[in-house]
C-alpha cells in the first residue's frame, strides 16, 4: 500500500493520486481513470484524449465509457488549437459550447503524443499550473500502455493498415527526441503503404546514434529486409562497437539471411555530444544535407559505396566537426525522386531550398520535418509512389541552449 493511502494519512495530491490509480486500471481505460481522479480535484467538466495518426496530420479521439464524449471526432493537427498545442508542447485554452477547455500536449519526454482536452468548469484554479505535469504523467502511461493494449494503436488507424505497413510501423522509435544537446525529429510518409523505409535513432550519455534505411521493393518483402537491417543495427550498436564494425554486422545479416538480389541503402551516423564530432558510414544511400547559418550543402563521401547486402569488406568511416546551431538532413530516395503529374521530379535543389529556408535553430523540428514532407506531397499531387523518409538532427553544442 502507498505511504500516501495509508489510513489516516494525508490525501495524495492530484498527481499523486493520478498515478496510484493509473498503475491499479487496465491499459485501456486511462481515459476513465484519469477523470475520475482529476474530475473532482480540479474540477473538470470533462477529460477528453486524442492521440495523432500515424501521419500526425490528424488527433484521432480515445474512446471511454465514463466520460462525456467530445463533440467532434478528427481534429486536424494543422490549423486547429488542439494541433497548435501538439505541434508547440504548449498548453493553450479555448472556448467550447459550455465555457472554456485547456488543450494540453501529453508527451513522453520531448515528443507529442497527442493532447488532452481539459474543460474547466471555472477560469482559473489548479489545472493550468498542472498542466505540463499532467500532460507527461498521461504521455508516460500511453506510451507504455501501447506494449498492453492495442486501444491507442486502434485510435490512430491501426485497423486501416496494411500488413507491411502495421509491421513497419511497429518497428519505428517514437518520432522525436530531445537532451541538452541534441533534437532530432523523424516523418515517414505516407503512412499506410509502406515501401520499405524505416529510421531509428538512440541517445546515450556521450553520443547519439541515427540511421535510415530504404529496402528494394515494396510490400511485406521489403518490410521484412527493412526488419532485418534495423535489427542487425540495433544489435550491434548496443554491443558498443566501432560504426565501421556496426556496417559490417548489418552487411553480414544482410547477405547471410537475404536473398541474392536483395540490398538495402542506409546511411548510419554517430554524433559526439560533446565535441558535435559526426562519423558516419553511407552505404548507397541519398547524401544527406547539412544546414549552417540557413545555408544547405550535401554531405558528400570520399567515394561511392554500394548498399548493403552487396559488398564485402570494411567501408569507409567519414568525419564531420559540426558548429552549434548545425543541422543534418537525412533522407531516403522517395523525397527527391518523386515526381508531380508532368513527370518533373522533386529534386536534391528544391529540398535543400526547402532546409535552408525553414531549418534554424529556434524552430520545433517535428513541424520542419512535417512541412517539408508535405511539400513533397503537395508535388507529387497527394499521392507519392515510394515512401518518402525524413530525419532532421540539430547539434545544439556542447553545453546544450536551443
Amino acid at each position: 500500500m502507498s505511504p500516501s493511502v495509508l489510513p489516516g494519512g494525508p490525501e495524495p495530491g492530484p498527481l499523486a493520486a493520478l498515478v496510484e490509480r493509473l498503475n491499479e486500471v487496465p491499459a485501456g481505460s486511462l481515459v476513465d481513470a484519469a477523470f475520475e481522479v482529476l474530475g473532482p480535484r480540479l474540477g473538470l467538466r470533462h477529460l477528453w484524449l486524442y492521440v495523432a495518426d500515424y501521419g500526425a496530420r490528424t488527433l484521432e479521439p480515445v474512446p471511454s465509457r465514463s466520460v462525456p464524449g467530445p463533440p467532434q471526432g478528427s481534429i486536424p493537427v494543422s490549423g486547429s488549437l488542439p494541433g497548435r498545442a501538439f505541434e508547440t508542447g504548449r498548453a493553450l485554452e479555448g472556448a467550447d459550447g459550455d465555457g472554456t477547455t485547456l488543450w494540453v500536449p501529453i508527451r513522453q519526454r520531448s515528443d507529442s503524443i497527442g493532447v488532452l482536452g481539459l474543460g474547466l468548469a471555472a477560469p482559473g484554479g489548479a489545472a493550468p499550473a498542472l498542466a505540463p505535469a499532467i500532460g507527461l504523467v498521461i504521455g508516460s502511461f500511453v506510451v507504455g500502455a501501447r506494449r498492453h493494449s492495442d486501444v491507442f494503436e486502434i485510435a490512430r488507424g491501426a485497423r486501416e493498415l496494411r500488413l507491411a505497413a502495421a509491421m513497419q510501423w511497429d518497428l519505428l522509435p517514437l518520432p522525436s527526441y530531445i537532451d541538452p544537446h541534441l533534437a532530432v525529429a523523424g516523418r515517414l510518409e505516407p503512412a499506410y503503404d509502406i515501401g520499405g523505409d524505416a529510421f531509428d535513432f538512440a541517445g546515450g550519455p556521450e553520443r547519439f546514434d541515427a540511421a535510415v534505411f530504404d529496402a528494394v521493393g515494396h510490400g511485406v518483402g521489403s518490410t521484412l529486409l527493412t526488419t532485418l537491417a534495423v535489427g542487425a543495427y540495433r544489435f550491434s550498436r548496443r554491443r558498443d562497437p566501432d560504426l565501421a564494425d556496426v556496417a559490417a554486422a548489418v552487411e553480414g545479416a544482410i547477405a547471410l539471411h537475404a536473398g541474392v538480389e536483395s540490398f538495402v541503402t542506409s546511411f548510419l551516423c554517430r554524433l559526439d555530444h560533446g565535441t558535435g564530432h559526426m562519423r558516419w558510414v553511407n552505404a548507397g544511400h541519398p547524401p544527406p544535407l547539412l544546414v549552417r547559418d540557413r545555408s544547405c550543402s550535401e554531405l558528400l563521401s570520399t567515394r561511392p559505396s554500394l548498399p548493403f547486402g552487396l559488398a564485402e569488406g570494411e567501408r569507409d568511416v567519414q568525419e564531420v566537426a559540426l558548429q552549434p546551431g548545425d543541422a543534418i538532413l537525412l533522407y531516403t530516395d522517395g523525397v527527391i525522386e518523386c515526381r508531380d503529374p508532368r513527370g518533373e521530379p522533386f529534386g536534391a535543389e528544391r529540398l535543400a531550398d526547402l532546409a535552408g529556408r525553414h531549418v534554424d535553430r529556434e524552430a520545433q523540428l517535428p513541424t520542419i520535418a512535417r512541412l517539408i514532407v508535405d511539400a513533397v506531397l503537395e508535388h507529387a499531387g497527394g499521392r507519392l509512389r515510394d515512401d518518402a523518409t525524413l530525419v532532421v538532427l540539430r547539434w545544439a553544442g556542447p553545453a546544450g541552449g536551443r
